[in-house]
């Protein structure tokens, strides 16, 4: 659970300091090179794919609990 929160937070802050009208942060340097390459694949890729895998972990970890 901590580690889906950590994730969520991470991309949270990051959209709040990124250049647009949900920015609440205005320090710099700001998060406007998570728009490029290679960087794009960070928040759009691994942080779901990461997500993915946690949830399969609780779901593997119920069911051998359950047995």
């Amino acid at each position: 659970m901590i580690g889906i929160a950590d994730l969520l937070v991470a991309v949270g802050l990051g959209a709040m300091s990124s250049p647009g009208p949900a920015r609440l942060i205005f320090a710099e340097p700001s998060s406007a090179i998570m728009t490029t390459l290679p960087w794009l694949l960070i928040p759009g890729f691994l942080v779901p794919l990461l997500i993915t895998v946690h949830i399969a972990v609780f779901i593997r970890l119920m069911k051998w609990n359950a047995d």
